[in-house]
């Protein structure tokens, strides 16, 4: 029987995958850990208001007796302090890692992004495991989830825990609270960057707790990237969603979102952040079928379908 800890755990992805393992038959416990209370957990469930700065991460990993760690916790959208953004995501990141090693924790599964790849121009079709990272200049959320995998790794080969990362699309759903989602919902218009070659690819809540699930399962290390059947333009994906897509060239659309950023307007973006709608980013989920059986049962378009009848 599994101890579960799940850092992030009151956040998008944390709460659908909690009410997924309380029913799992050998999971045994889940130590929810997160800055934003809450107490509406079932019993099986005990939650801790911790930062993942936080030294006392280590006794709890070692009291509760923790054989498998689920990394969540992340600033997902970029904040204007990016030192602070930064001192959450990778230092704090760094200080789960080492406390699990320490604790004894025997495997971590990292949800990472596709977007340590990059959304370039030159981008093939698909992006395999084998692809090596090449974030975006100034997408910090990118970066740092590079870096993070890269301590992970150097933890595990020190003797440390096994560890799984995914590399999970954007992630929608009836139930989603990202800015992409918020965007697709109420933005009364959104960028199209004309003459750009967009394909973005995005994944179902459903299918990204069920990957979780199956890595906390079948225990592989290494790299398994996840994501939705079909992608699509970007265009297309705001026609689905029923919002207003205005075409620009990308220069104008840079400009005008960097000046919204600069005047901190409501849920603005970083220009680095647009490279996702301008450019290709989809990845081949081959080698997770391989290794789990998984497969997600969305495609792209459907996800955002559910997304809009969820709000």
């Amino acid at each position: 029987m599994n101890v579960i800890a799940i850092t992030g755990a009151s956040g998008y992805v944390g709460r659908r995958l909690i009410h997924r393992l309380i029913e799992h038959p050998h999971v045994a416990h889940i130590v929810a850990i997160d800055v934003r209370e809450r107490d509406d957990w079932p019993d099986i469930v005990t939650f801790l208001p911790l930062d993942v700065r936080d030294s006392h991460i280590e006794e709890v990993l070692r009291t509760h007796r923790c054989t498998t760690l689920v990394h969540l916790a992340f600033v997902v959208q970029a904040i204007r302090d990016t030192a602070l953004m930064y001192d959450i995501n990778v230092r704090g990141s760094v200080n789960v890692l080492h406390a699990a090693a320490r604790a004894g924790v025997r495997h971590i599964v990292n949800l990472s992004s596709y977007t340590v790849y990059g959304a370039w121009p030159d981008n093939p079709e698909f992006l395999t495991e084998d692809h090596f990272p090449r974030p975006y200049p100034g997408h910090h959320y990118a970066w740092h989830k590079y870096l993070v995998e890269r301590e992970a790794d150097l933890v595990s080969a020190r003797g440390g825990p096994m560890v799984t990362h995914l590399r999970a699309a954007i992630v929608v759903g009836p139930h989603c609270t990202n800015n992409l989602g918020q965007s697709l919902r109420t933005a009364p218009f959104l960028p199209i960057f004309a003459g750009s070659p967009s394909r973005l690819q995005l994944i179902h809540e459903d299918d990204l707790v069920a990957a979780l699930v199956r890595a906390i399962e079948q225990p592989e290390p290494g790299i398994f990237n996840v994501g939705g059947k079909a992608p699509l333009p970007w265009a297309q994906i705001v026609r689905r969603a029923g919002r207003l897509g205005v075409p620009l060239p990308a220069t104008v659309w840079e400009t005008i979102i960097g000046l919204s950023w600069h005047l901190r307007l409501p849920n603005s973006s970083t220009p680095a952040e647009l490279s996702l709608l301008r450019y290709p980013l989809a990845v081949d989920w081959t080698k997770a079928r391989r290794a789990w059986g998984w497969e997600p049962q969305y495609t792209t378009g459907e996800a955002v379908d559910t997304l809009m009848k969820g709000r």
